[in-house]
C-alpha cells in the first residue's frame, strides 16, 4: 500500500512538472483577480496509517484499539468554490466524501467474514487557500493548504454485522463508531484554463484528522478505537468560471 502511494505520488509530481513546461509556450493567461470559480472533482482515496494497516485476527489485539483495518483504495468526490483576491492567489470552500472498505478476514486461509465486512465514511467541510505560480499562461500549477471539520465513521456492513453475529453467536452492539474531528489537508494540483468559462485539472492533497476515534463502551470512560484517520487523495478536476460584468 506504502509502495503504491509513492508511485501515485511521483506520478502526480511528474505530471505537474510536464504542465508547468508547457506553460513556458502557452498563450497568455487571463487576470483572474476579483473572479469566482465552481469546480466539481473525483478519483482516488488511498487509506494511510491505521486506516491502511492490515488488521491480523491471529496476533492483533485491541486493548489499544484496532492495530488498523486494512481500508483499501476507495473512490471520493467533492466540490468546491474560490474566490480570486489576487491574480496568484485564491480563497475558498470545499467538501469532499470518501467511502472505503476492507476485504474479507481470512483465519488460516479460511474467510471467516464476508469481503467488504467494514467501511470507513469520511465527510469533510472546509475552507482552503491556493497559491497559482505565476506561469503567465492558462496552465497554472499551485499550492494549496486547507482545514475544516471531519466527520468520521468506522462502521460494519449489513453482511459484516450478520457474518459476526453469527460466527459469535450473539449481537454485536455497537456496530459503529463515529465522531467529528478539526483536521487539515496540503497539496498540489495544476489547472488548464481551456476558455475564458471552463478549465481542467488534476491535484493530489494528504488529509489529516486531529484525535483518536473514540467510544465510551458503557464505562463512563472513552476508550481508543482508532488511534489515527489518515488518507491521501487523487482527483480530476472540472472548473467553471463565473462570467463577471465587464466594467
Amino acid at each position: 500500500m506504502r509502495k503504491l502511494g509513492v508511485v501515485a505520488v511521483a506520478v502526480a509530481s511528474l505530471m505537474l512538472m510536464a504542465f508547468a513546461a508547457f506553460a513556458a509556450e502557452a498563450p497568455v493567461g487571463e487576470d483572474m483577480k476579483g473572479k469566482f470559480s465552481i469546480s466539481a472533482f473525483g478519483g482516488l482515496a488511498m487509506p494511510s496509517g491505521k486506516l491502511g494497516e492490515e488488521f491480523d485476527v491471529l496476533t492483533g489485539t485491541l486493548d489499544d484499539g484496532f492495530p488498523g483495518v486494512g481500508m483499501k483504495m476507495s473512490p471520493d468526490f467533492g466540490a468546491s468554490v474560490d474566490y480570486f483576491v489576487t491574480k496568484d492567489i485564491a480563497v475558498g470552500a470545499d467538501v469532499s466524501y470518501v467511502k472505503m472498505k476492507n476485504e474479507a478476514v481470512a483465519v488460516l486461509g479460511i474467510d471467516v467474514l464476508p469481503e467488504k465486512w467494514l467501511e470507513a465514511t469520511t465527510l469533510q467541510f472546509g475552507v482552503h487557500g491556493k497559491y497559482f505560480l505565476p506561469t503567465g499562461g492558462p496552465v497554472r500549477p499551485y499550492l494549496a493548504l486547507g482545514a475544516g471539520m471531519y466527520s468520521r465513521k468506522l462502521a460494519l456492513t449489513d453482511e459484516g454485522k450478520t457474518a459476526l453475529e453469527d460466527l459469535l453467536e450473539g449481537p454485536v452492539d455497537p456496530s459503529e463508531f463515529s465522531d467529528s474531528k478539526f483536521g487539515g489537508n496540503g497539496g498540489v494540483g495544476v489547472e488548464y484554463k481551456v476558455n475564458e468559462m471552463f478549465g481542467v485539472g488534476l491535484n493530489g492533497a494528504y488529509h489529516m484528522t486531529m484525535g483518536k476515534l473514540e467510544h465510551d463502551f458503557g464505562t463512563g470512560t472513552e476508550e481508543t478505537v482508532l488511534k489515527d484517520w489518515t488518507y491521501m487523495a487523487f482527483n480530476a478536476q472540472v472548473t467553471f468560471y463565473i462570467p463577471m460584468a465587464k466594467k
